[in-house]
């Protein structure tokens, strides 16, 4: 995953400025509202005959360059890397675990780029300052609902979250066309 959102960032940042953020926002909320309806309505696979699937490095890099190109351009990275996750089957402690080393990592690249680039601003830094005391409690809130919410509506509530995203993206990106 990480070669692959390396690559996305890198090519996020050589196109900084040719696609705008609303275009991101239409073409991943189509995509992550595709996913998510694929994935209710496709026949799913007898658990009691199928193990977990094989991993599948060509889908995890083409997804983790994706989150990490929409990451870079939109702050966007969320959809495709869950998508990925969700396509594992993995137990709701390993899935959290990855997602939030991923962006850690993600987001730790991105600063280069983003200074090169002459992205950050005393605004932008204020803000991030601003929020910094409420990260704490955001991992607390999301280490007292993993241990309360059983596997089964761990995921599905991961779904409906990931379909609302992609609701919400294509909805900003149709609004911002008009």
């Amino acid at each position: 995953m990480i070669p692959g959102t390396l690559v996305g960032i890198s090519i996020g940042t050589l196109t900084f400025g040719v696609l705008s953020e609303n275009d991101i926002r239409l073409l991943l909320g189509i995509v992550t509202i595709g996913f998510v309806l694929w994935k209710w309505l496709a026949p799913q696979p007898d658990s009691k005959k199928d193990s977990e699937p094989p991993l599948d490095r060509t889908k995890g890099v083409l997804l983790s360059a994706l989150s990490g190109f929409t990451s870079f351009i939109a702050h966007a990275g969320g959809p495709p890397i869950t998508m990925y996750l969700l396509s594992k089957h993995l137990s709701v402690t390993c899935y959290v675990a990855t997602i939030n080393i991923f962006f850690a990592l993600t987001n730790a690249v991105k600063l280069v780029p983003y200074a090169w680039l002459g992205q950050f601003t005393s605004q932008s830094l204020l803000a991030s300052l601003t929020l910094a005391p409420l990260v704490p409690l955001g991992v607390w809130t999301g280490l007292w609902m993993q241990k309360r919410i059983n596997t089964v509506w761990f995921f599905r509530i991961a779904q409906i979250g990931l379909l609302i995203t992609g609701l919400t993206l294509l909805y900003q990106g149709l609004n911002n066309l008009l």
